[in-house]
Order: structure tokens, then C-alpha cells, then sequence
């Protein structure tokens, strides 16, 4: 603040000198304040000459300090570009999609993005991928653009790995090393795992043979997940809840070790599909999980059709469910009015 321009009366004479004397001690008062302001906020942006060093001690500290802060870059920067893990969408119920991200050949469409929104799916499943995809600098570069993209547009985007039924049979030593692979190639790019195994579409498979086997990958998966501190989730058909109790385990799905189950319950009617979960309900199921319905044709499994599509979409809003569709290139053709 200025000095106030004040004298007293006694020194108010147009020849007393005294008179001029307080007015210059008023001017430099003023005068010195500014001056000490201003040397104040130069300070603040004064960078002391101890802290300027080479170029390539502060690109480090710098980057230090960045990770630090974010913890978000991944191991591989020779990619130069890094993923966000975004901040996730759970304003609303989760609507995801698979999509199959080996398709394309060249740059995904990031236009796909928006046709999705236009669809109100919020969360994608980026499926179809590999280790050594992701430690190709131009593939990853290439999935890395679409994922920046679905985020910034706050899409929830989660990466599905293990994509064959073997694996439910394999070792640990084997799952480990797979898993761990995986998660590495894609280190600090997601925080939440899908892994989609599928035994049952095995040739002649057993339920009571190779759940059993399913449920001991599960255990292994899930402490390599806590490990790397992330998040796991299993995809089953929602008949494997029965088959489990039927094997003797009478704690169904629940036995899993995951953090959180898709369950897949693929029928060509919203009657059929709402019993399949009433079932699930009815067995008190605790571990959360979200539906998976099949829009698409073929692979030897029903599909809803036409006016089905809307009909199970607004019965699982009504009863807060969260849904997925399979897959994204087919429902992207598929009139936008289906899925509002």
C-alpha cells in the first residue's frame, strides 16, 4: 500500500520549509515501497545460479520429478509418447464393448470413439492384442493414440489378455511368465486386466475337469495381479456358477479369485437372459460383476436380434446391471437408436 498523503496543519504554510520536507518524505516513502514490491516479485521468479546446471542433469531431475508426481510413465520411452490411465467414468453404470483392436491393420479410427459415445457405451475392452504387440514400438504407438483419444473423451478403457482356453491346463511357471509378460509389455498403461480364457470351448471339455483347473489359474493370476497392483477379471458364462456348485464347490463363482467377474450369458432373448441372471441372483453371487450379451453372429453361440437388443439393454438399466456387448465392429453397424 502507498503511503497516505498527509501533513499536519502547523507545517501547511506555502513558505515554511518544514512544509516541503514532509512532502518529499511522503515521495520517498512511496517511492521506496514500489521498489521493494517490485525486487519482491522479481524474486519470485529469480532462479538462483546454483540451481542452473547442464542440460542433462536437469532433463533428469526433471523427470524424476514428473514420475514422481504422476507415476504414470511406462518403462518403454524409447516409444515417446505415454498413455494416461485417465480418470475413469463411474458417474454412470458401466456399458462396455469388445473391441478387437488386431483388426486394423493401420491407425484405429479414432472416429470410433464418437460413434461409440453416440451409442452410450463408456467403457471399451481392448481385446485381440500381444506381448510382443505391445513391444513393437509402432503397433503400440498405434493402440496407444486410440486408448489417449478414448480417454480424453473419459471412456474407461481396460486391456484383455490371455485370450485361449489352454491356459486354464497350462503351469504356473507357464501362467507366470505369460502374465507377467503382459504386464510388462504394458506396464503403467492400465490398471484393470481381462482375461479371457474360455476352457469350456475346449473339444469335449468336462466341466468337472477342467473348472477345477480354471479355478487354480484364477488363484495364480490373482496374486500376480496383487503383485503388480492391478486389478484382475474373469469372463465365464454364467452357467459355470451352477457347474461349480455341481462339481462340489458350494460357493460357486464366489471361489474365483478375482477381483471382479464378466459373466457371459449369451441367448437370443431378453427372457431368457433376464432368468439366467435371476438364477445368479438367487445363488447370492458376492463378487461384482458385469453382463456380457452377444449382438454378433457366429462362433456357434445365440445372439440377440433386433428389437431384443434395446429390450435387454433398458431391462438391465432398469435393474442397475451394468452390460457389455460383443463385439464393437458389428454393433458400430447396427442403427444408433438400438442401443440408447
Amino acid at each position: 500500500m502507498l503511503a497516505i498523503s498527509y501533513c499536519p496543519k502547523q507545517y501547511r504554510s506555502e513558505l515554511d520549509l518544514n512544509y516541503f520536507l514532509c512532502l518529499f518524505k511522503i515521495l520517498f516513502i512511496n517511492v521506496f515501497s514500489l521498489v521493494f514490491a517490485s525486487m519482491i516479485m522479481i524474486s519470485n521468479l529469480y532462479i538462483p545460479e546454483f540451481f542452473v546446471v547442464n542440460s542433462t542433469t536437469t532433463a533428469t531431475a526433471f523427470k524424476q520429478a514428473v514420475d514422481t508426481k504422476n507415476d504414470i510413465t511406462p518403462k518403454h520411452t524409447d516409444m515417446h509418447r505415454f498413455v494416461s490411465l485417465g480418470q475413469s467414468n463411474h458417474s454412470s453404470l458401466e456399458k462396455g464393448v469388445w473391441f478387437y483392436a488386431n483388426y486394423y491393420r493401420d491407425a484405429i479410427p479414432l472416429s470410433i470413439v464418437e460413434e461409440l459415445l453416440a451409442r452410450n457405451f463408456n467403457t471399451i475392452y481392448f481385446a485381440g492384442t500381444t506381448t510382443a504387440e505391445w513391444n513393437n514400438v509402432s503397433i503400440a504407438s498405434k493402440y496407444i493414440d486410440f486408448i489417449n483419444y478414448a480417454r480424453s473423451h473419459r471412456m474407461n478403457v481396460f486391456v484383455v489378455t490371455l485370450e485361449d482356453p489352454d491356459f486354464a491346463m497350462k503351469s504356473e511357471s507357464t501362467l507366470r511368465l505369460t502374465f507377467e509378460d503382459f504386464i510388462s509389455a504394458t506396464d503403467r498403461l492400465f490398471d484393470t486386466y481381462i482375461v479371457d480364457v474360455e476352457p469350456h470351448s475346449l473339444p469335449g471339455a468336462d466341466p468337472c475337469i477342467f473348472i477345477p483347473q480354471y479355478i487354480r489359474m484364477s488363484a495364480i493370476l490373482a496374486k500376480i495381479a496383487s503383485e503388480y497392483d492391478v486389478k484382475y477379471i474373469d469372463t465365464v458364462p454364467t452357467w459355470y456358477n451352477t457347474a461349480i456348485i455341481e462339481c462340489g464347490i458350494s460357493s460357486g463363482l464366489d471361489i474365483l479369485s478375482s477381483n471382479s467377474l464378466i459373466l457371459m450369458d449369451y441367448t437370443n432373448s431378453t427372457k431368457q437372459t433376464l432368468y439366467n441372471l435371476r438364477q445368479i441372483r438367487s445363488d447370492e453371487i458376492d463378487k461384482s460383476y458385469v453382463v456380457s450379451i452377444k449382438i454378433t453372429p457366429g462362433h456357434g453361440s445365440p445372439q440377440l436380434m433386433g428389437k431384443e437388443i434395446p429390450r435387454t439393454i433398458q431391462a438391465f438399466q432398469a435393474e442397475s446391471i451394468p452390460i457389455a456387448l460383443y463385439e464393437a465392429r458389428y454393433t458400430l453397424k447396427q442403427n444408433v437408436d438400438l442401443f440408447r
